[in-house]
């Protein structure tokens, strides 16, 4: 078949009526594997502390005041993704959420007023 030529000239489409374009299912969960980053990474604790360094960082700059990308920083923020993917699972896409309001119209919001207290006078 040439690129970018029609690939589908009947027009009748490539699915079977009644078959499943997904026979085998999504994946099983690899639970040995979550086990393993589980104990490598102290129940995540470890991930988190990467990230937290990361995240606090001051970057370096050059001389016009750009900040320069640190690409140890990068590599260990990829790698620490990747594990927290593997331990709890990737969140959720904006795509995968709907939000509705009571009978599936907008969603309504009500703005309210806590009202503080003021502060007490400290008495020596």
């Amino acid at each position: 078949m040439k690129r970018g030529g029609k690939r589908n000239p009947t027009g009748k489409g490539g699915f079977v009526k009644g078959r499943s374009g997904n026979p085998r299912g999504r994946p099983k969960k690899d639970f040995e594997a979550q086990a393993l980053v589980a104990a490598a990474t102290n129940d995540g604790a470890d991930i988190v502390k990467v990230v937290d360094e990361i995240m606090r960082l001051t970057p370096d700059c050059d001389a016009k005041g750009n900040p320069i990308a640190d690409p140890t920083a990068q590599v260990r923020l990829a790698a620490a993704k990747a594990l927290a993917d593997r331990l709890w699972g990737t969140a959720p896409t904006r795509d995968s959420l709907t939000v509705t309001g009571p009978g599936g119209g907008p969603v309504q919001h009500k703005w309210v007023e806590v009202p503080v207290a003021p502060p007490k006078e400290i008495s020596e």
